[in-house]
């Protein structure tokens, strides 16, 4: 059974209120070294810290929004939270470790489970009626089939998807011409990219 402690009391706006953290030494010793650089004490900088990573998370959905819009903003987080919470639980099942980090990324039944987790997200949200390819431009859908066919794909979607890929496996053939764009993709996936796979068709 829990062992029932003494109520904890809401802050009133304007105070401080205690905050009890157990940490690493490590951490500890970080926290003393910024302390001392900063001129503030130890709870002063662990204070700043804690108001520096929500401001940061704010950041992060203030770039989401401005990047992609409010609504695919708010579906790309979805997504990733729902293929993170599947992936995490399901790599379970290997090593218990991988709970903790991205490990489940390397794992074929996780990753396949949080696939799985974001179709689910994304069809959720799906427009209702019929699924219509109406342009006034012909010129520009006769494009977009040629394009598609050309790389072997069956819809517009799976081309873009594709071209993607391309871009970051170095085929000169991918529209994507943005260096710093593939540049920090390639970094932020790091050992992933090798897994890429030649989507284009190769007869060209």
């Amino acid at each position: 059974m829990a062992r029932k402690g003494r109520p904890t009391k809401a802050a009133k706006p304007g105070t401080k209120a205690s905050l009890g953290l157990k940490v690493t030494a490590s951490l500890k010793a970080r926290l003393e070294e910024a302390a001392a650089t900063s001129g503030r004490t130890q709870s002063q900088e662990a204070e700043y810290r804690l108001e520096q990573s929500f401001n940061r998370t704010d950041l992060l959905l203030d770039a989401m929004r401005l990047g992609y819009g409010a609504q695919a903003a708010g579906l790309i987080l979805l997504v990733a939270r729902a293929m993170t919470d599947a992936g995490r639980v399901s790599a379970l099942t290997a090593d218990p470790f991988e709970f903790a980090n991205a490990g489940w990324i390397g794992n074929r039944f996780a990753y396949e489970q949080a696939v799985s987790a974001a179709v689910v997200v994304l069809k959720a949200f799906q427009p209702p009626g019929p699924m219509v390819k109406s342009f006034a431009d012909a010129e520009f859908v006769k494009t977009m089939d040629g394009l598609a066919k050309r790389s072997n794909s069956s819809n517009w979607g799976e081309w873009f998807g594709k071209n993607l890929l391309n871009a970051l496996s170095g085929d000169e053939e991918s529209t994507v011409k943005s260096e710093a764009w593939i540049e920090n993709m390639k970094a932020l996936l790091g050992p992933l990219v090798e897994r890429i796979s030649p989507t284009t068709d190769t007869d060209r």
